[in-house]
């Protein structure tokens, strides 16, 4: 197993497009030095995600300003978490979030959400095993 380093840099309100409320995070992921003799150096690659917050789905959730970005945060870390999980090195993405996509009650708790640039995770990737393609 390979462990990837994801670091957030920044995360800020976009303008409202319509029903939206529009977030975005910019996270840097680490990928540690590889075993082939090679001098070490790490690499990084600077990931986006902006996350699409229906007003109809947060309506009920009856949250402040602050407390849907800390919510659309922990859908933009969850998101990315399982993507590099898998092995995918997202790029840039964005969450469509509304009554369609997602259940009516918040999953997240913002009180227990801590929303600091330089906050760093660690994660497994998972190897693929057969034969390159």
């Amino acid at each position: 197993m390979v462990t990837k380093t994801l670091r957030l840099e920044s995360s800020r309100n976009l303008p409202k497009l319509g029903d939206y409320d529009t977030y975005s995070f910019a996270f840097t992921l680490t990928q540690p030095p590889s075993g082939t003799g090679a001098p070490a150096s790490s690499s990084s690659q600077r990931l986006a995600v902006s996350v699409k917050l229906s007003r109809s789905l947060t309506a009920p959730w009856k949250l402040v300003e602050s407390d849907l970005l800390k919510v659309a945060y922990m859908f933009a870390l969850d998101h990315l978490r399982k993507r590099i999980a898998a092995g995918i090195n997202p790029v840039e993405e964005v969450l469509d979030l509304n009554t369609t996509t997602q259940a009516r009650d918040c999953p997240y708790d913002p009180a227990h959400v801590t929303l600091s640039p330089g906050t760093t995770y660690d994660i497994e990737v998972s190897t693929r095993l057969g034969f390159a393609q």
